[in-house]
């Protein structure tokens, strides 16, 4: 339940920004996440909040249930972590770059990552 109000809470954080542009998408965030690795010299806000997004995504991981379930390994950089979804999102969801960045990292951190059963 608290993962839920976690997660809510992130995406009101994220929307309460946006006015006049949506903030939500990944077409925002994915460029932002790119300069961390490209120009970090150039490093903005929003690449930090991705980053931030990344890394409470992968500490909260533990803690949900399907459908939002992935199974990290523990000494998961990150950064890295961050890469692969900049990757996942590149090369396999670019056409859905108008949804929200949180539901295209947790669809790639779900396949890069899948739970055994």
């Amino acid at each position: 339940m608290w993962i839920r109000v976690t997660l809510g809470l992130a995406a009101m954080l994220i929307s309460g920004v946006a006015q006049a542009k949506d903030l939500r998408g990944a077409d925002y965030y994915l460029p932002k996440c790119k300069s961390i690795f490209e120009h970090r010299e150039q490093v903005d806000v929003a690449a930090g909040a991705c980053l931030g997004i990344i890394t409470a995504l992968t500490d909260l991981s533990p803690f949900f249930e399907t459908p939002f379930k992935f199974c990290p390994p523990p000494q998961l950089d990150p950064a890295t972590a961050m890469l692969m979804v900049v990757q996942y999102i590149e090369q396999k969801a670019s056409q859905k770059l108008k949804e929200p960045f949180i539901g295209l990292a947790i669809e790639a951190l779900q396949e890069t990552f899948p739970c055994k059963k």
